[in-house]
């Protein structure tokens, strides 16, 4: 039997049964780089039509709003926690 028709084994003892895919990661790669490299040329060879600076305001689309309490006392303390259960009548 001939070594070749073994299958072959990675450094760890495994089954190596992948194909050779490289033709497939050579062309990717390939593709990758020709169309960056088209499109810095393009992008190289074409100006710009208008430039514009100026300022801006934020305008909102709704209305302000003012949140108020609808009662109007100050609140000096909280007796209760976030865990803490209550009733109705506390």
């Amino acid at each position: 039997m001939s070594s070749s028709a073994l299958p072959k084994h990675d450094k760890f003892g495994c089954q190596d049964n992948r194909k050779d895919d490289s033709w497939v990661r050579r062309l990717t790669i390939c593709s990758l780089a020709i169309g960056l490299l088209t499109l810095f040329a393009w992008a190289y060879s074409f100006d710009l039509e208008e430039i514009t600076r100026g300022q801006g305001r934020v305008i909102p689309t709704i209305k302000a709003q003012i949140v108020q309490s609808l009662d109007s006392r100050i609140m000096t303390e909280v007796n209760v926690k976030e865990v803490d259960t209550i009733t109705a009548d506390q």
